[in-house]
Parts: structure tokens; C-alpha cells; sequence
């Protein structure tokens, strides 16, 4: 068993998501995991916090600016903030654009607790 990380040392998992339900349930989800969370409800939301660090999550499709759309202005703005979409539509194509817009996976609705956890974790592992 592992020792649960001091608040300091957790690394802070940004999740960006329009429904109140998800970000709770996720908030709960990665706070048991020894992260720290910080819930957006809108990814302008999100762009108006300053200098973050650890992990993005971000819902695919949200009203106005989409999760693409948030990776695409992080990448103009040199944010090399791991980023982890998350959809419950299959969208063609979708998977290949967020690649290459840096995202380190995209894992489709509903997905399994441990595997995002996992995918987490190796997100924010230095490679």
C-alpha cells in the first residue's frame, strides 16, 4: 500500500467539463487517487487561470470553445500541459486531431476508474 501524497507534493489535474455531475464525480474520483483538483466549467474558464501545472482533462464537446479548440489556443500560447480528452461521442477523426494537438490520450464515455488513473499518471510521468 502506498503512502498518500502530502497536498504539496500531489500533482493538480485540471478537469474541464461543462456537466456538474461529471466534474464532481471526477473531482471525488482523482481526490481519493492523491490528487489535487481544480474544476473548470468552461475551458474559458480554464484560459483565464494563471500559470497551471499538472494535467488536463478536458470533455471533447462543451458548449463554445470545445475541448480541440482549448488544445489548439494552449499550443499557441506554448502550454505543454499534458492533456487527456475525454468524449462520449465518436466523432471521425476526432482521435487523430487531438494527437496532434498534443494530447497524450483520449478515452471515451464511460470509461474505467483505474484505467484513467493509470492514464493519468502516465501522462504526467517525464518521459
Amino acid at each position: 500500500m502506498s503512502t498518500p501524497l502530502a497536498p504539496a507534493d500531489r500533482p493538480t489535474i485540471h478537469v474541464v467539463d461543462d456537466d456538474v455531475a461529471v466534474r464532481r464525480s471526477l473531482a471525488f474520483l482523482l481526490e481519493a487517487a492523491s490528487f489535487t483538483v481544480c474544476v473548470h466549467a468552461s475551458a474559458t474558464g480554464f484560459l483565464a487561470t494563471p500559470a497551471v501545472t499538472g494535467c488536463l482533462l478536458v470533455d471533447y464537446d462543451m458548449p463554445g470553445i470545445g475541448g480541440l479548440e482549448l488544445l489548439r489556443r494552449l499550443r499557441l500560447r506554448g502550454t505543454s500541459l499534458p492533456c487527456i480528452v475525454i468524449t462520449g461521442k465518436k466523432a471521425a477523426g476526432m482521435r487523430e486531431a487531438a494527437q496532434a494537438l498534443g494530447a497524450a490520450a483520449v478515452i471515451e464515455k464511460p470509461f474505467d476508474c483505474e484505467d484513467l488513473i493509470l492514464t493519468i499518471r502516465t501522462a504526467l510521468s517525464p518521459t
